[in-house]
């Protein structure tokens, strides 16, 4: 999608407004960091949420939070 839509869009606007006659857009998609767990159960989901927010458990318990359908 970058190179056939908005690569030359882009082009053709740098150009256009600093009178350049050739523009060279260089781009790359950089690797990004994995921890090799994705997330995908409603337990998971919750033990990552606890584990940013502790107090997140007590609430559960408190108001008696069940995710089972």
């Amino acid at each position: 999608n970058f190179l056939k839509n908005i690569k030359p869009a882009l082009g053709d606007f740098i150009r256009k407004h600093t009178g350049a006659d050739t523009v060279e857009i260089i781009a790359g998609v950089a690797a990004s960091e994995s921890n090799g767990k994705r997330i995908y159960t409603e337990q998971d989901k919750l033990d990552y949420l606890m584990k940013k927010n502790p107090d997140l458990g007590k609430m559960k318990t408190f108001f008696n939070l069940d995710f089972d359908d």
